[in-house]
């Protein structure tokens, strides 16, 4: 019986190791200008002389390895359907091995967008979009763990309770979509920024903006730090945004509910309107406008 059960766990140990050798191919894909990675993938992209796709993953995910052109679009991920039940089964379970998918991206010319879904992630990548205009696409888990950004024109939509980086620099217009559950940190200096947060997100920037608007909803929380010349709040629902430490000149506000927003305006603040239980904490010494205040409470932030 001993010798039987030996061997059986032998026959699984030869089995996880021949399943954890891990296998690299270089795809030849060009024609493209926007990336789009699905699944567990480790990716980072650089800029070389050609195009080209490495692509690393244990032996037994090899043939299901989806890396092609698709009207325009760099596909890669793992087709599933391609997957044996025997593949699922050992890489499925509380002490099963960790599979490898690791993905490099080469490209010469610059990117218009690059989505990520279902827990890919994004380690690197510098400088390597269009000098007009890009676009993050973030959901399901993914996560972007550095990327520079220097388009005049850059959006950013995460989602998913999915995690974004980004630094951000010289650009004329951004704007930050960040809803369900994402959490989103943003250095950077630009001209104009838009942050769109709802649904239980979380927003950080930090460096400076000239014209900084904010549209908070839902359960969302946004802090905000370094400088800005002028800025306009809108809040609603439950949502709160901290600028305790960012050094602002002009802000003009909107609020509506019970949310809570606290400034620290060194020219101005006007107060085009407040309502339903709406909270609004200020420091500095701005001149003051007051529009229409319904149920809602105005008061000097006091630090405890």
């Amino acid at each position: 019986m001993k010798k039987v059960l030996f061997t059986v766990i032998s026959i699984l140990a030869v089995a996880v190791c021949a399943s954890a050798q891990v296998k690299t191919n270089d795809y030849n894909t060009s024609g493209y200008s926007d990336l789009k990675v699905t699944g567990s993938f480790e990716v980072t992209v650089v800029t070389g002389a050609a195009y080209n796709s490495k692509i690393t993953v244990d032996e037994a995910y090899l043939e299901a390895v989806v890396c092609n052109v698709e009207k325009g679009t760099l596909v890669i991920g793992i087709d599933d359907k391609k997957v044996s039940k025997e593949t699922k089964k050992l890489y499925k379970g509380k002490n099963a091995p960790v599979a490898t998918f690791r993905a490099i991206i080469t490209v010469p010319e610059k990117l218009k967008s690059i989505t990520l879904e279902d827990n890919a992630v994004l380690y690197e990548a510098r400088y390597v979009f269009s000098e007009h205009s890009c676009v993050l696409n973030i959901e399901d888990n993914a996560c972007i763990k550095s990327v520079d950004l220097d388009s005049r024109n850059v959006e950013v939509n995460a989602e998913d309770k999915s995690n974004v980086f980004v630094n951000v620099s010289g650009a004329e217009n951004l704007v930050l979509n960040i809803e369900d559950g994402a959490v989103a940190s943003a250095k950077l200096s630009v001209t104009e920024c838009t942050i769109n947060a709802s649904n239980s997100c979380s927003v950080t920037v930090d460096g400076q903006i000239n014209q900084l608007n904010v549209n908070a909803k839902g359960t969302s929380k946004t802090i905000l730090n370094g400088t800005c010349s002028d800025a306009v709040f809108n809040c609603e629902g439950s949502s709160k945004v901290n600028g305790i430490n960012q050094n602002l000149a002009n802000a003009e506000v909107n609020m509506s509910s019970l949310c809570n927003l606290i400034v620290a305006a060194g020219n101005n603040l006007k107060i085009d309107s407040m309502k339903n239980n709406s909270s609004l904490q200020f420091a500095g010494e701005p001149n003051i406008t007051i529009g229409t205040v319904v149920k809602s409470s105005i008061s000097r932030y006091n630090q405890q």
